[in-house]
């Protein structure tokens, strides 16, 4: 895969300011150590599955990886918490590399200055299953072109045209 990069946005509320988000489109992991969080990128008959989280809305389920984690082992178990879907073989197909470009702050326990937000792809092996949780309000399944109208979908679109670029 050819590696691609996007400067998504800058000064998100969700770091320390100023702060700088570039998206990367690789099928190569960033530094394993400075990896915060992962996501599934889940598909069924060309369709995307989304998690409806407080405070994100319609997302593409993942989250924190935990203590003793790999980045894979934490993509599994936040997609299936957040819908209980279950998924096949994990592709990476890229990630979001964070920078803070301030003083780190009292007791933010992240990598600093940089961080990683890794994004895998995978089938959906249950999509009669999925369900909500506590840890979200609903799970359904999107046309990449319904999620890339999302304000979610746009800070995605490499990653989704990558995923369509396989579905096609």
């Amino acid at each position: 895969m050819d590696m691609e990069q996007t400067v998504v946005r800058t000064d998100v509320e969700w770091l320390p300011k100023p702060n700088t988000i570039t998206t990367m489109r690789s099928d190569t992991l960033p530094e394993v150590p400075l990896i915060t969080t992962a996501f599934v990128i889940a598909i069924a008959d060309g369709q995307i599955l989304l998690a409806h989280i407080d405070g994100r809305g319609w997302s593409i389920p993942g989250g924190h990886i935990e203590r003793g984690e790999t980045p894979e082992e934490a993509a599994r178990r936040e997609i299936f918490e957040e819908t209980g879907a279950e998924v096949g073989d994990l592709t990476l197909v890229g990630y979001h590399h964070m920078v803070c470009h301030g003083d780190r702050p009292e007791k933010y326990y992240y990598p600093f200055p940089e961080s990683y937000q890794v994004f895998y792809t995978a089938p959906l092996l249950n999509p009669q299953e999925l369900r909500h949780s506590l840890e979200s309000t609903g799970a359904k399944m999107f046309t990449p072109a319904q999620f890339l109208h999302m304000r979610e979908g746009l800070h995605h679109k490499l990653f989704i045209d990558a995923v369509t670029h396989m579905l096609t």
